[in-house]
């Protein structure tokens, strides 16, 4: 439906120039250049929520709220760059994510799709900032007719990659799509 991810750049030079761009000042956070996202415009229903406090029936369709999210996700790391790389363990099918948020969260390592890009199909987390558990935003499918949010799960891979999430009390919006995504800030980590 989407695919989504971190941009580049050409440059040359020496490895100490290299660690500027790549890391711009953030003690070893390697943060994405931009990014691209693309979405299937020729086989896909598209369903187009224009009030995100509400949940319509849309059977038949795919979610474009909830794959639009999904792929700002991957934009911003999630499963796309070196940061992310470094903390999977073993290999495919049985690889894992051993960020320290994520077990926190998921109480243990988080089992990664085979393409080690995703959570592995069916993991189950809450929606972010409520007690109501759905399958993780993260994970490399969803189905027509359904709607999913950013979970707790999905943000703490984030925090991982460096990420701190600063939520904006009394939001609704906030808690349950893609405004969370926007107030993802970077965090400085400690060398």
């Amino acid at each position: 439906l989407g695919v989504g991810g971190g941009g580049g750049y050409g440059a040359s030079g020496f490895q100490p120039w290299f660690d500027t761009l790549n890391f711009r000042g953030n003690n070893g956070f390697y943060m994405p250049w931009g990014g691209s996202i693309a979405f299937d415009s020729s086989d896909t229903n598209w369903f187009f929520d224009d009030d995100f406090a509400t949940v319509e029936a849309f059977e038949g369709q795919s979610d474009f709220f909830s794959v639009a999210v999904h792929e700002l996700i991957h934009l911003l790391g999630f499963g796309t760059n070196t940061t992310w790389n470094n903390l999977i363990a073993g290999t495919p099918p049985t690889s894992t994510f051993t960020g320290a948020a994520s077990a926190a969260a998921n109480g243990g390592n988080v089992l990664l799709d085979s393409g080690e890009g995703h959570w592995a199909s069916g993991t189950m987390s809450t929606i972010y900032g409520t007690a109501t558990v759905q399958e993780t935003l993260m994970d490399p499918s969803i189905t027509e007719g359904t709607r999913e949010y950013v979970t707790t799960l999905d943000l703490a891979g984030l925090a991982d990659l460096g990420y701190s999430v600063v939520p904006e009390p009394g939001t609704y919006a906030l808690l349950f799509g893609i405004v969370t995504t926007l107030v993802v800030v970077r965090r400085r980590r400690a060398a």
